[in-house]
C-alpha cells in the first residue's frame, strides 16, 4: 500500500490527476484496502479509478473488476439498487471481453442473481444461479466451493417454493462439498446444517430437525463463541422447533437466551428482540397465561 500510494503520488505531479496511471494506482490501492476490510477506504479508491476511466472511454476487464468490487461494497451496505447495476455493467463488460465459459462471467451470474434473491426475485434469481452453476461446473467442477456456494442458494431457493425433497438433496450435495473441500467444523457446513434443519422442522420430523441444528449450534459456539449474532440466529431456529414440538419450556428459555445474546450485541431494539417477544406471546397465548 505505501509503495502504491507513493506511485500515486508521483504519477499524479508528473501526468496529471486524470492519468490511466493514476486510475491503474487507485485501483491497486482499492484492492488492497478491500483485502483489508477497509471498504470505505476502498470505494473510494475504486470510485476515482472508474471516474478516471470513464473519461477515457476504457471498458475493459479492469473497469468490469472495480465494478464487481464496487458491487460487493453496495451489497454489503445493502444498496441493491446499485449493487445490481455494478454487477449487471461488469457482466456485460466480461461477455463482451471474455470467452462464454470463463470463470468470471460465472461469478458475475452468481451476483446479479443474489441481488435478485435479496430483492425476492426468486425465479429471475434462479435463472442467473444456473447459468453460473453451468460455467462453474465446466470450469471448476461440480466438488468445488464455489459451484457449492451457488448450489446452496439454488437449494434455498427451491425451499422458499416448498420443493424440500429437490432442496433437502442440494443441501446434501453441499454438505458433502464443504466437509471435504474446507473442513467439516467450518460456518459453511453448520449454515447447511441450519438449512436442512429447517427442511426437517417444516415437515414435522422435529428430532430430526433439533439433531441437525443442534450440531450446527456446537460448530458455531466452537468458532464464533457463545455469545455470537449466528449462534443466536441457530438457537431462534431451535427454538421454533422446540415450540412446534409442544416443549414450551424449553421453548421459551431457548428463546429467552436469543434476547440475551442480541440485547449484548445490539441493545434492546433490535428487530431480532421483536421475532423473539412475537414467539414468546404465541407461546403464552397457547398456555393461556
Amino acid at each position: 500500500l505505501k509503495f502504491y500510494t507513493e506511485a500515486l503520488g508521483l504519477y499524479r505531479e508528473n501526468l496529471g490527476d486524470d492519468d490511466i496511471e493514476v486510475a491503474n494506482c487507485f485501483q491497486y490501492i482499492g484492492t488492497i484496502h478491500l483485502r483489508n476490510g477497509e471498504e470505505d477506504y476502498a470505494f473510494r479508491a475504486y470510485v476515482e479509478a472508474l471516474r478516471i476511466y470513464r473519461l477515457e472511454q476504457e471498458e475493459n476487464l479492469s473497469v468490469a473488476s472495480i465494478l464487481f468490487n464496487l458491487g460487493q461494497i453496495y451489497k454489503k451496505r445493502k444498496e441493491y439498487d446499485k449493487a445490481f447495476e455494478s454487477f449487471a455493467q461488469c457482466l456485460r463488460i466480461r461477455k463482451s471481453e471474455l470467452a462464454d465459459e470463463e470463470l468470471e462471467i460465472g461469478e458475475a451470474f452468481e451476483q446479479v442473481g443474489s441481488i435478485y434473491a435479496v430483492s425476492n426475485k426468486n425465479m429471475e434469481a434462479m435463472k442467473f444461479y444456473q447459468k453460473a452453476l453451468d460455467i462453474y461446473e465446466k470450469t471448476v467442477g461440480k466438488e468445488s466451493v464455489p459451484f457449492a456456494r451457488v448450489l446452496l442458494e439454488v437449494a434455498n431457493g427451491l425451499m422458499e417454493q416448498d420443493k424440500y425433497d429437490e432442496a433437502l438433496n442440494h443441501y446434501q450435495q453441499c454438505l458433502t462439498i464443504f466437509k471435504k473441500e474446507i473442513e467439516e467444523d467450518s460456518d459453511e457446513v453448520a449454515e447447511v446444517l441450519v438449512r436442512i434443519g429447517v427442511i426437517h422442522n417444516k415437515r414435522v420430523d422435529y428430532e430430526e430437525a433439533l439433531k441437525f441444528l443442534t450440531k450446527a449450534v456446537k460448530i458455531r459456539t466452537n468458532i464464533f463463541g457463545r455469545d455470537s449474532d449466528k449462534v443466536s440466529a441457530t438457537l431462534f431456529e431451535i427454538g421454533n422447533v422446540l415450540e412446534e414440538w409442544g416443549d414450551s419450556d424449553e421453548a421459551i428459555e431457548t428463546y429467552n437466551e436469543v434476547s440475551r445474546i442480541t440485547r449484548m450485541n445490539y441493545g434492546p431494539r433490535h428487530v431480532m428482540i421483536a421475532k423473539v417477544h412475537k414467539r414468546l406471546g404465541s407461546i403464552h397465548a397457547v398456555r393461556e397465561d
